[in-house]
């Protein structure tokens, strides 16, 4: 079982920041916060959602959560810079 919060991989770190370069519109002003973002949640399904949270900013659960960036990855090789 993974503790939570914990720091972001460096792989999450440049797949997030790709997404948020890439994402829906609005998702780039969220990037000046990755550098202080950890992995606060995961989803319970099985996927690979991952919750954030900023530095030791606890999110509001009755605020909900707001989808910056959504893909699909579709089992090709994917190359990130």
């Amino acid at each position: 079982m993974t503790n939570f919060p914990r720091p972001l991989t460096d792989e999450e770190r440049t797949l997030v920041r790709w997404m948020l370069q890439h994402g829906e519109p609005g998702a780039k002003m969220y990037l000046e916060q990755l550098d202080e973002a950890v992995v606060s949640g995961g989803c319970s399904c099985g996927c690979a959602s991952i919750d954030f949270q900023i530095a030791d900013r606890h999110p509001d659960p009755q605020q909900g959560m707001t989808i910056l960036s959504k893909f699909r990855h579709l089992n090709a090789p994917v190359t990130l810079p």
